[in-house]
């Protein structure tokens, strides 16, 4: 639905009322063509969220049939919004262990985002079954044997935004993780989150009152599309709904609204003052309070016991002015807490902000100049025409910002897909992606990247050696067939397939790997045979050539069997001065090959036996295991 689409119809399905409105844009203004505002029988919402489906399914219908009666025509498509006071704001952490010759990714970093938004959405989980609600349902896992079968979870929660607000490197803060490689990283996110249970009764209302759902938004989405633009959202913007039952809150920065808040005080707070100091019923508790925004000289009422009561605006304004207060202080905490800092301005909207005094009230107490607070009503809403008095003040705001929003975007619906054959429902407020489906489901971000083995560290010769693991196997993604990663866009009924990431084996590395093409065999010597072979010791312990290499091991390998070497280990009580092998003389330092004669002229050293009565061979050590030769020089 945009400016080219004909009739525009509006819901906003609020806690004391529905206010329907239709439009139509011509030349970009958009021309309001009829207001109606119907108010609730009895208690059917609370703080914006839907209780009682049949009530609040009658007053739609009726506003739908006073509208459609007034303008003689069908409406059957309409923009609806979510009460921002249903959203809940948290805050998470995700930390991974690195791989130091590794660089960090965009998809490695939006795999820790997933990792933190769904800490996050398992603390709201947790809350919420302390707090006596239901544990969160797991239903058994989807998929089949190709690709394998994925976790799941049903999430009660939909993300509908998020900002990462801090990264760490090795315990450093750092502005982006991109290209840099070390040993650990962290990463904070402040994410929002609508509940199912919102959505899905809003759905159900629309359908039984024969409506499909145009578009659906955000109640601080609309009002911020209506009086704060998108060039003002980089700056620091608080905007305020202080409506009947709560006080949302949303703040820009950079462009974009990087947290949502709600206090549980508002404009019933006030009339109940009202009320308890008065005496009076809660209707008539509503009357006083607006007649502190009228001219009146006096007010006049008749309180619960029949009396006729007099009193002046300054009167009562006393009275209310200790919630006023507490108001303030209750909506300035909760600002603080999310944006660190006072904001650069503050906007205020809903009917709560008109008792006479409040913008002051508030402005002290957040500690920001006056001049930076300003109430918005419809006056402030541009290319709008309305003729209507039934929506003119700051209550104004977000009705109208429903119905004209749907053209700047922040609009979407509930749509499908499916995730190895398993369908998923995503709200599109923000365009989808992978990565929402795999917050979604509960798959552990691990299993889209995986871990590459453990590298092997230790001492060969007096020089420290590492042997690194074997890369993991990154998860493969593709939407409708086609490659795909996880900030891949979705569409309705898109197919995805996952096949889960495969980790890498760790480092495993024996002592004959470390001694490719060594010399092994039988050397002939004063008339015995002996092995030679590799010498090696362990932490100083003489081991086996198929002995595995342990982590910080210190490995002593003399590869090489010398003459000198020879006599040490098997003839220490004669000199290697003037040997010879195969009859031709050689020195200390000359290295035996499997065969050679070694003999000792000066010595006297008897004769090699012939070979047909070849001896068993003597050594000193065990014979090499057959193990895979290894390229250390190449791996270290």
């Amino acid at each position: 639905m945009t400016k080219e689409s004909g009739t525009v119809f509006a819901l906003d399905v609020g806690t004391r009322s529905v206010v329907g409105i239709v439009g139509e844009y011509e030349d970009g203004l958009f021309i309001t063509k009829a207001v109606e505002v119907v108010c609730h029988a009895g208690r059917a919402m609370f703080d914006g969220q839907i209780h009682s489906i049949p009530d609040v399914t009658r007053v739609v219908a009726e506003v739908r049939r006073r509208l459609e009666e007034r303008l003689a025509i069908r409406l059957d498509k309409v923009l609806i919004a979510a009460a921002g006071r249903s959203l809940l704001t948290r805050g998470a952490r995700a930390r991974r262990i690195l791989d130091p010759e590794r660089e960090i990714d965009a998809e490695f970093i939006l795999g820790m985002e997933i990792e933190a938004l769904q800490a996050a959405q398992q603390e709201i989980d947790d809350d919420l079954a302390q707090s006596g609600g239901e544990a969160p349902h797991v239903p058994p896992g989807a998929g089949d044997a190709n690709p394998p079968p994925m976790p799941e979870r049903r999430a009660r929660y939909f993300c509908v935004g998020y900002s990462t607000t801090r990264r760490v490197l090795d315990g450093y803060p750092i502005s982006n993780l991109v290209g840099h490689s070390g040993n650990q990283a962290e990463l904070e996110i402040l994410g929002t989150f609508l509940p199912r249970a919102v959505v899905d009764s809003l759905y159900t209302v629309m359908r039984q009152a024969g409506l499909s759902v145009a578009g659906l938004t955000l109640e601080p989405i609309a009002a911020l599309g209506a009086v704060v633009p998108p060039d003002l959202r980089r700056l620091n913007i608080a905007l305020v709904d202080i409506g009947a039952g709560t006080s949302d809150i949303a703040i820009t920065r950079d462009g974009d609204v990087f947290a949502y808040a709600m206090v549980a005080v508002a404009g019933d707070e006030i009339t109940e003052r009202i009320c308890e100091y008065y005496l009076t019923d809660f209707h008539t508790g509503e009357a006083i309070k607006l007649a502190l925004s009228s001219d009146q000289s006096e007010i006049r009422f008749k309180n619960a016991l029949g009396r006729e009561v007099v009193c002046t605006q300054d009167e009562v304004y006393q009275v209310v002015l200790p919630e006023l207060e507490r108001l303030s202080k209750m909506i300035s905490d909760e600002i603080l807490a999310y944006n660190k800092k006072v904001p650069s301005a503050v906007f205020l909207v809903g009917g709560g902000c008109q008792v006479p005094g409040f913008e002051q009230i508030f402005s002290a107490t957040l500690g920001i100049d006056e001049g930076r607070v300003a109430i918005r009503d419809r006056s402030a809403l541009e290319n709008i025409r309305c003729e209507f008095d039934a929506l003119s003040g700051p209550d104004a705001i977000t009705p109208f910002g429903i119905a004209v929003g749907v053209d700047g975007g922040g609009y979407g619906e509930l749509m499908s897909v499916t995730l190895n054959g398993k369908k998923v429902r995503l709200l599109d407020i923000r365009r989808p992606t992978v990565a929402d489906v795999i917050s979604l489901t509960g798959i552990e971000p691990a299993k889209l990247s995986g871990r590459s083995g453990r590298a092997l560290s230790f001492v060969l010769n007096g020089e420290p050696k590492t042997v690194r693991g074997e890369s993991a196997v990154s998860a493969v993604i593709t939407v409708n067939g086609r490659p795909a990663g996880l900030d891949t866009a979705l569409n309705f009924g898109d197919e995805i397939r996952l096949t889960e990431a495969r980790n890498g084996r760790d480092a495993k590395v024996y002592a004959s790997d470390l001694a490719p093409g060594a010399r092994v065999g039988t050397v002939y010597c004063d008339g015995r045979a002996f092995l030679i072979a590799p010498r090696l010791l362990i932490n100083g312990a003489e081991c086996a050539l198929a002995t595995e290499i342990k982590e910080e091991d210190r490995v002593l390998l003399n590869v090489d069997t010398t003459v000198a070497r020879f006599t040490e280990e098997y003839m220490p009580e004669t000199t290697s001065r003037g040997a010879a092998v195969n009859g031709v003389r050689v020195s200390p330092a000359y290295v035996l090959e499997p065969g050679d004669r070694l003999e000792f002229p000066q010595e006297a050293a008897p004769a090699a036996p012939e070979a047909e009565s070849v001896p068993e061979p003597v050594s000193a050590v065990e014979p090499v295991a057959s193990e895979p030769v290894f390229d250390a020089a190449a791996s270290a």
